[in-house]
């Protein structure tokens, strides 16, 4: 885990990419490490805020989308903020309790499928979909 809302680049490298098969978790898009900031981006499911936050993060709340907060899913995610509370790739910064806990929460990727992400870093998928 990791505190202040941040994760290491060590952290994203060996848990995330590779926990997403170098790909989008939401479109399975292959991506390379090195294109990181441009061609995909770590997105938190629980917003951190303007001002960052004391709380501490685990890699259930980390996933990589291809784009930025502005393009590919990343920013799909960031501009349609209630269909991706839906899917669980956004979590409400309000919501308290155990229920809105990263690893509590599913999340869906476009093919339907819906999966937990846990805290040691692990995709399971729990709900599959359209094949």
């Amino acid at each position: 885990m990791s505190a202040g809302g941040k994760f290491p680049a060590a952290m994203v490298r060996l848990i995330f990419f590779e926990r997403e098969g170098e790909a989008c978790f939401m479109c399975r898009k292959p991506l390379r490490w090195h294109e990181r900031g441009m061609a995909w981006s770590l997105h938190h499911r629980k917003p951190r805020g303007m001002g960052g936050t004391s709380r501490q993060v685990s890699p259930a709340d980390g996933l990589v989308l291809c784009g930025s907060g502005v393009s590919g899913d990343h920013g799909w995610a960031e501009a349609n903020r209630a269909r991706a509370i839906e899917m669980g790739v956004l979590i409400s910064a309000h919501g308290v309790g155990p229920a809105f806990e990263p690893e509590n929460v599913r999340v869906q990727r476009n093919s339907g499928s819906w999966w937990l992400l846990t805290r040691d870093g692990r995709a399971v998928e729990v709900e599959g979909g359209a094949r």
